[in-house]
């Protein structure tokens, strides 16, 4: 109880403690976040995992709706839903993740369902694999799967269906001035309230 009420006390009682201890905390979160988070790769490839996620819901949504209310086979629903996330990913990875308007669409659109098979294809692989041959938990197989045919998927989109517009990089200040915020709040909430709290009650 001693060690945290005096940690506690230093804190809040020194006012130049606290400055300095903020103002070194911004430049640590600044550093990190001029390095590895205010760049167009980290922000457009959260915004594909985010397009990715809202396909998922596409996916399944549509499959449980046209198997439960519409007495559709699972499998040919899981198909339907398939290519309507397909075409979700698709649209907003174009007009938001990359920004890639200046293509032509079909060919865009054939290049990106090939890619997707591909990565489909190394996901399945991979899980098979893992689960076969190493001996991984199906499921566990199943997670680290998926996170390594994102990424592939990510950069084979980037590179050969969707490449970036860099006249539309400049839209992305906002979202990075939202990331550094957001990011500033959780450290700033972490050192000052949590870790103080934590040590007050030892």
């Amino acid at each position: 109880m001693g060690l945290g009420i005096r940690f506690t006390s230093l804190i809040y009682s020194s006012n130049m403690f606290f400055t300095q201890e903020k103002v070194w905390l911004i430049r640590v979160i600044q550093q990190y976040y001029e390095k590895y988070i205010n760049n167009e790769t980290f922000l457009s490839f959260f915004k594909f995992c985010l397009v990715g996620a809202s396909g998922t819901l596409i996916t399944l949504g549509t499959e449980f709706i046209l198997t439960e209310f519409f007495l559709v086979w699972y499998g040919l629903s899981l198909s339907l839903g398939w290519m309507l996330g397909l075409v979700n990913n698709f649209c907003l990875n174009r007009q938001w993740t990359f920004h890639s308007v200046t293509g032509k669409v079909f060919r865009q659109l054939v290049v990106y369902f090939i890619i997707t098979l591909i990565a489909l294809s190394a996901n399945l692989s991979m899980t098979i694999f893992l689960t076969e041959v190493i001996g991984f938990w199906y499921f566990f197989s199943s997670v680290l799967s998926v996170g390594v045919s994102t990424v592939i998927d990510y950069i084979l989109i980037r590179n050969f269906a969707l490449k970036p517009n860099p006249q539309k990089q400049k839209e992305l200040l906002v979202v990075r001035e939202i990331v550094f915020l957001i990011l500033y709040d959780i450290v700033i909430f972490v050192f000052f309230i949590v870790l103080p709290f934590i040590f007050s009650t030892m």
